[in-house]
């Protein structure tokens, strides 16, 4: 059971901070390990073993002047029956934020059927005088000054960006013929 948080925890922060190199190791086994290569998507991939190049989308997208928003956007294919591959970032700060991962998610209701949830890396990357970070004693909460119109912004500018994706998987060479010229 504390390996399990201790893990949790450590992908949580590799994925907020993937310029960082990684080795972790539990009981001689190396669980995993990540290169700092600054690149979200590899790092996603060394972490969760799984083709990430082809299921995700990389978004850097700035908002307005106080707020932008970085990292993955899972397609389609990329969907859960929990919320386990949902992580939020508030300026690099690993957050709880259930009205952030509520307004993602509803940018993904014509994507992905009910009971499942979108694949999400996010950092929100908001002026720190708009965001209270001591709501909670963990510090795992943080609350918007006028919040409302952020996590609006946020589920246009996901939505948006969705809906300008190709979000069916491309498939090569399904049946094994040969690809004419």
């Amino acid at each position: 059971s504390e390996a399990m948080k201790i893990t949790s925890y450590l992908v949580k922060y590799a994925l907020a901070h993937h310029e960082v190199k990684f080795k972790y190791i539990n009981n001689s086994k190396q669980i995993f390990q990540t290169y700092g290569t600054s690149d979200l998507m590899q790092t996603a991939k060394e972490l969760f073993s799984e083709d990430f190049y082809n299921k995700a989308l990389c978004v850097d997208i700035k908002i307005n002047e106080d707020l932008s928003l970085t990292g993955l956007l899972g397609k389609n294919s990329l969907m859960y029956s929990s919320r386990k591959m949902q992580y939020i970032f508030v300026n690099g700060r690993i957050v709880h934020g259930q009205s952030i991962q509520k307004a993602i998610e509803e940018a993904y209701k014509k994507y992905i059927p009910a009971n499942n949830f979108p694949m999400f890396f996010v950092n929100i990357l908001v002026n720190p005088a708009n965001v209270d970070v001591n709501i909670h004693p963990n510090k795992l909460e943080v609350k918007f000054e006028n919040e409302q119109q952020i996590l609006t912004q946020i589920k246009n500018a996901v939505s948006k960006q969705l809906d300008s994706s190709q979000m069916i998987a491309h498939i090569d060479n399904v049946f094994g013929l040969e690809k004419e010229d």
